[in-house]
């Protein structure tokens, strides 16, 4: 009415730099610096203020007031494709060399190769579990998490991440990210248990959880149990489903390293009978396991 604006608040251009290829991810590094994913190589910018004589594009109305400077770079990707930071580490998935670990330099402004996976998986998702531990989706439905260790004495042994665990997803993953489906209780039973949220190309969101060592020996035990009296749709055997398998490896890994939740909260589903004889094969109480396995829904 009275023609004003729908939109008084316009977005405005101020850097830009043209690339030579393609970028396929941005995120930040640090308070002042941003990491580009483009084509093979990782890329850091920074941004600066322009000086009163400097002439710049970036603004419609004239002189850019920021510019993005242009830093180190590491090459040695196919396609670098997924980038995430935490700290000064740098994870990237590639189109088809799995993921790689890098430092960020602050001193000498260089990015420093720390280690990488050595098996060729085309990457579909990448994060960090923690400093140590990270989690990898590929193309042909697996997910997997890859480790670090430090202490080797050996620097080869220092450079490669090895596998902890497995398994057959049987969606593709396009993204992970830190959440929950429920609002957390940092006071429960089972203490503060890291969550990521993932998202697949049908449309579906699942939740990953980083649990204790003693609840995840538990829940192994249970999940060992249900499979022996549940069978899927069509006798499909729940082991074999769930076994990692692609194009690079021979025959199917059996899964490890990871639980099946949808597995492990169908024992809330059986008959009363069936509960008892597999908590009776545990040698634990029925509501025990009822009680744990709703705890866990909590996260």
């Amino acid at each position: 009415e009275g023609g004003a604006e729908i939109y008084p608040e316009r977005m405005e251009v101020v850097a830009s730099q043209e690339m030579k290829g393609c970028v396929y991810q941005v995120c930040p590094l640090g308070e002042d610096k941003l990491l580009a994913g483009i084509n093979n190589k990782v890329q850091v910018f920074s941004l600066a203020e322009n000086s009163q004589e400097d002439n710049g594009g970036g603004s419609p109305g004239g002189a850019s007031r920021i510019r993005l400077v242009c830093g180190a770079k590491h090459r040695g990707h196919v396609v670098a494709l997924f980038l995430k930071v935490r700290g000064d580490l740098i994870l990237v998935g590639d189109l088809m060399k799995s993921i790689s670990l890098l430092r960020y330099n602050n001193e000498t402004g260089q990015i420093e190769d720390v280690a990488a996976d050595r098996a060729t998986n085309w990457m579909t998702a990448v994060d960090f579990l923690d400093e140590d531990t990270y989690l990898g989706v590929e193309h042909q439905y697996n997910i997997f998490t890859l480790g670090r260790n430090q202490e080797a004495l050996i620097d080869d042994d220092r450079q490669v991440l090895n596998v902890v665990g497995r398994m057959h997803l049987g969606e593709q993953v396009n993204v992970i990210k830190p959440g929950s489906l429920v609002m957390r209780m940092s006071d429960g039973e089972l203490g503060d248990c890291p969550t990521r949220l993932f998202g697949t190309v049908n449309g579906s969101i699942g939740v990953l959880a980083s649990l204790p060592h003693a609840l995840f020996l538990t829940l192994e035990r249970l999940q060992a149990q249900l499979s022996k009296v549940l069978k899927g749709v069509g006798g499909l055997d729940h082991q074999k489903w769930r076994a990692f398998r692609n194009d690079s490896i021979l025959g199917p890994v059996p899964m490890h390293g990871f639980i099946d939740g949808d597995l492990i909260e169908s024992f809330l589903d059986l008959p009363r009978t069936m509960m008892d004889h597999v908590a009776g094969e545990m040698g634990m109480d029925t509501e025990d396991i009822s009680k744990m396995i709703e705890d866990i829904r909590l996260y």
